[in-house]
């Protein structure tokens, strides 16, 4: 079990035969199991038992999703609209018990009580953003259970989903209720919180606590605290709170809550209940959006719908953060827990809002390996503990904006990436030196000035080489590239010597490529080291998460991912049928590849070989192992300096075959029979020690301390982004000048370049009483007379453009007069 998916429910403690388990205290404050090897047997016991390993979720019932409404009485005790208080009276009725969340005596935490008294069912209502200890409830249940006892037990999913494994079956007489839950903070951060807020002996006197009161706030989103002592009361509202700021911005809750299997409408309690945001007729009282999961829950709300008021929304299916929300994490929860117990937690708070790593790259580019390499490096940083904001870097005056704006790289962002920033505008841009502590600038051809001119305008044109980025923050490159011709990318001398001005202020620089980091080495004289692209840093277990379980059942072909299919279908089709293969085309289209990135990787995982054109089609291979053959077009390079660099590190350049019908012949160098096999026993251990060096590198260069700055370096600074401004400004001043005269309802007579004391009239163009000139950018308003006309045209310097002038301007009355400048 990875750490990550553990919930610390102790149930392989409760269950393991050998006392093999401990539960221990993380510095988060979280708990989680260790094992005493000496004792363990091996037996599988916590295994099987494990929630987290296994499934739990109902799927023998058709969901229902209802907005409910109680009484007006029972929803204001509540959080939302009092679907719990209806399901633990009917059950307290029926001499049941009822076992939920409650604070601790003291108020300092939050644990699982059962009860069977409705005087007591008040502590067990309303929202508790702490993490609830579960104690030994399931060995109380359990026992009710056999006993009889009709039981409901409510708590998040995964701690529901616990209980089942637990009793290792449904018990008829057990109602679970799941809550749509956010996420849970550890039970010290709320009492540091507590402690710092009041006295020890104001603690004691303290005797309601809330987070949702009512009868305080009325029912909205914005989360509250409001406690209650003898002689006062403590009332603050969310977004001024920074225990609930703490909770929102998940930089103070569980890591696993952050990786939740649970949140989807595929639930494992039989109801779920949370607030129904977003309802339309909203009497501000609570709405409760209810789903029904079993049958044994839907006989029971058939029972109960009679005292509440409720409609039928299963075809809406609303938005709720507990079934389909996505996890923002807005500041570092690396820094919040390291410094836990060093500041207090109005220090922490406002240190931890920081991000720590702003990665921009090309992330939205509609092509697997683009998108898989930024996930890869992505989970990589998210696995080291740090907070991650992705730049959206594709400006929106880019002139490939349309076409990257959209697709299946833009939508596996939206599921798998946790914050996404994407206000581009030069203000951000700057404003994120406030916000994040390391600028990483990541793979792919990020320093590919062909790339790069069509992904953005002028001034984010150094965008990739963190011109935005302050000398006081650490810039990083992870596996970039500039693409296959250095020679090309680099001959402008003014963009060859900014260009290595920005790299020289890098703290460290690594290339995926080895030819291109001798290439910064010694002619560029800018220090750079080689590490493997970043799709190879992360197990395979990580991209096996992507694939749907469906997609398992498609065997022995060949898979072919090609990004130009001339000549290519039907070579490939004879190679399937010479190998008596199922044959399976992917290729790139005019909106880019068509599967959505998680079909591709099962088509990769299941396939019996590949053949491909594409470095990442390459990559692929190898991480799982596939015999392949890369296609070489001749005329066709782009690919050619990092497939080489990759073939070349792990010793498979027979891989390779030029695009030709000879490919079949047997004679030829490359036998179509090496299509079937490929010893990759030499590759993995090359693979595994440059995997290795790969992650070191990235470790240590993230842990180094920033170097001193020069105040110098930052003058230059201030000056290039001045100048870029300015240049900005009149890029932007020509594009909307020719976007102004394209437009149909005015008439542009002539667009004239001509020099004349430092005086350039950009275009003219007039209605019936007024001529209007743009000069520098200031639009000029002259009144139509013949003398106004002439000094105009005087300035034109051809003469049939000077005619073609007076022309437009003439009355039918009206005779020309002589021209006053000689004719040209």
């Amino acid at each position: 079990l990875n750490r990550k998916e553990c919930t610390g429910c102790s149930v392989c403690y409760m269950v393991c035969p050998h006392n093999a388990i401990e539960i221990i205290e993380t510095k988060e404050g979280f708990h989680y199991p260790i094992i005493d090897y000496d004792k363990c047997t091996n037996c599988g016991i916590c295994v099987k038992k494990c929630h987290a390993l296994n499934d739990n979720f109902k799927r023998d019932f058709k969901q229902e999703i209802y907005d409910v409404r109680a009484s007006d009485e029972i929803r204001m005790k509540s959080s939302s609209g009092g679907m719990f208080t209806i399901v633990a009276d009917y059950v307290l009725e029926n001499n049941g018990y009822v076992c939920g969340a409650s604070f601790t005596d003291d108020w300092l935490g939050v644990e699982h009580i059962v009860i069977n008294n409705k005087k007591d069912l008040d502590k067990l209502r309303g929202s508790k953003y702490i993490e609830s200890n579960l104690g030994n409830t399931f060995v109380e249940i359990k026992k009710l259970l056999n006993e009889n006892k009709q039981v409901l037990f409510s708590g998040c999913p995964c701690q529901v989903s616990a209980l089942y494994s637990y009793l290792g079956k449904d018990y008829d007489n057990l109602l679970t209720v799941d809550l749509l839950c956010n996420s849970i903070v550890p039970q010290k951060v709320w009492a540091k919180y507590l402690k710092e807020l009041f006295t020890d002996d104001e603690i004691k006197d303290i005797k309601y606590i809330s987070f949702r009161d009512k009868d305080k706030f009325g029912w909205n989103s914005d989360h509250k605290v409001y406690i209650k002592l003898s002689d006062k009361e403590y009332i603050s509202r969310g977004h001024d709170n920074i225990y609930i700021q703490s909770f929102l911005k998940h930089i103070a809750v569980k890591e696993e809550c952050l990786h939740c299997k649970y949140r989807k409408y595929e639930r494992v309690g039989d109801i779920s209940i949370g607030d129904y945001w977003g309802v339309k007729d909203n009497d501000n009282k609570g709405v409760g959006l209810t789903l029904i999961n079993t049958k044994k829950s839907k006989n029971i709300f058939n029972i109960l719908n009679k005292s509440i008021s409720y409609k039928d929304i299963t075809s809406i299916k609303p938005s709720s953060g507990g079934v389909n929300g996505k996890i923002k994490i807005l500041g570092s929860r690396k820094y919040f827990f390291d410094n836990f117990n060093k500041e207090n937690f109005n220090e922490l708070y406002l240190n931890s809002s920081k991000i720590d790593i702003c990665l921009i790259g090309f992330w939205f580019a509609n092509n697997y390996g683009a998108i898989l390499t930024y996930y890869a490096l992505y989970k990589l940083l998210e696995n080291f503990g740090f907070s991650i904001l992705v730049l959206d870097s594709l400006d929106k005056e880019a002139s490939h904006y349309n076409y990257y704006s959209k697709g299946i790289a833009r939508e596996f962002a939206e599921k798998y990436y946790h914050n996404i920033f994407n206000k581009m505008n030069k203000e951000d841009l700057y404003e994120l030196n406030n916000k994040c502590n390391i600028f990483i600038t990541a793979s792919d051809q990020l320093w590919n000035k062909d790339l790069t001119d069509i992904k953005t305008s002028y001034y984010t044109k150094y965008i990739f080489f963190l011109d935005f980025v302050e000398n006081s923050k650490k810039k990083i490159a992870i596996a970039t590239s500039i693409g296959d011709n250095n020679q090309k990318l680099y001959s402008n001398y003014i963009y060859t010597q900014t260009v290595k001005y920005y790299l020289s202020l890098f703290d460290n620089i690594s290339i995926r490529e080895k030819e291109t980091v001798d290439f910064f080495n010694r002619t560029l004289n800018i220090k750079a080291d080689f590490i493997l692209d970043p799709v190879f840093l992360v197990d395979k277990e990580e991209y096996n998460k992507l694939i749907y379980e469906d997609d398992e059942n498609i065997s022995d072909y060949i898979f072919c991912y090609v990004y130009n299919k001339n000549n290519v279908e039907k070579i490939v089709n004879k190679i399937a049928s010479k190998l008596d293969k199922k044959i399976i085309f992917s290729y790139h289209t005019e909106n880019g590849f068509i599967e959505e990135t998680e079909k591709w990787l099962s088509l990769i995982k299941n396939a019996s070989a590949i053949i491909t054109d594409g470095f990442h089609g390459i990559c692929f291979s190898i991480i799982y192992n596939k015999p392949f053959l890369c296609l070489r077009w001749d005329y066709y390079e782009s690919n050619l300096n990092r497939i080489n660099s990759i073939l070349h590190l792990f010793d498979i350049r027979n891989r390779v075959s030029p695009i030709s019908e000879d490919i079949l012949n047997e004679n030829n160098y490359v036998n179509y029979k090496i299509l079937l096999y490929m010893d990759y026993s030499k590759i993995n251990r090359i693979l595994e020690n440059e995997k290795n060096k790969s992650l070191d590198w990235i470790k240590r260069v993230l842990n180094s301390k920033k170097e001193n700055n020069n105040y110098k370096l930052d003058m230059i600074n201030i000056l290039i982004k001045e100048n870029i401004e300015l240049n900005s400004k009149i890029y932007k001043f020509n594009e909307d000048f020719n976007t102004l005269f394209n437009k149909q309802e005015i008439e542009l007579n002539k667009v004239v370049n001509y020099n004349k004391n430092w005086i350039r009239i950009f275009g003219i163009y007039n209605n019936e009483n007024y001529i209007f000139i743009y000069l520098f950018g200031i639009k000029l308003t002259i009144i139509v007379n013949e003398k106004n006309i002439n000094r105009i045209a005087w300035w034109i310097p051809v003469k049939k453009w000077r005619d073609n002038f007076r022309s437009k301007f003439a009355r039918p009355d009206q005779t020309r007069p002589d021209q006053t400048r000689p004719n040209m």
